[in-house]
């Protein structure tokens, strides 16, 4: 089975804490593995994970932009 996988960008500290509750709480359930957006691993695929949860602050109700271009090269890659 594949892990799900959680990606985050945090500003200040609240969503990155957010990500770890909810990877404490999956590992329980489900393998999971954790990444800010600025940490992923060099050989990084989204093929090898059952689903992803992409954590972000809000700008003015709307998600941050590193998270933003993060979601834009990932529609560009599959």
């Amino acid at each position: 089975m594949k892990p799900l996988l959680i990606i985050y960008f945090s500003g200040v500290g609240n969503t990155k804490t957010v990500a770890e509750n909810m990877k404490n709480f999956a590992k329980n359930k489900i393998l999971s593995e954790i990444y800010s957006i600025e940490n992923l691993p060099d050989n990084f695929t989204i093929n090898n994970y059952s689903a992803v949860i992409l954590g972000t602050p809000t700008y003015h109700s709307e998600p941050a932009k590193p998270l933003i271009k993060f979601h834009e090269t990932l529609l560009k890659a599959t």
